[in-house]
């Protein structure tokens, strides 16, 4: 809920109030990480919720789209 949550915010309106120096990590197969991004003054711009479907058995898959004003990677 973090992510919506922060989403949410931004559509609200609190855009530079909730501007965020954020990390994405990309794992190895043990769990570690092997790369490392940082972005500066970050926002989600698009939040897509997954597709639910009762009836299938296909995996749920939220999409939240990042705007930011640097980046730099880390590792």
């Amino acid at each position: 809920m973090e992510l919506f949550n922060w989403y949410k915010e931004i559509v609200d309106g609190n855009i530079n109030k909730f501007r965020k120096t954020i990390s994405i990590l990309l794992l190895d197969e043990l769990g570690n990480e092997a790369v490392r991004w940082d972005f500066t003054n970050a926002w989600p711009n698009k939040y897509d919720p997954p597709d639910l479907n009762a009836t299938g058995n296909t995996i749920g898959i939220e999409t939240l789209e990042i705007v930011h004003e640097g980046m730099k990677r880390v590792k």
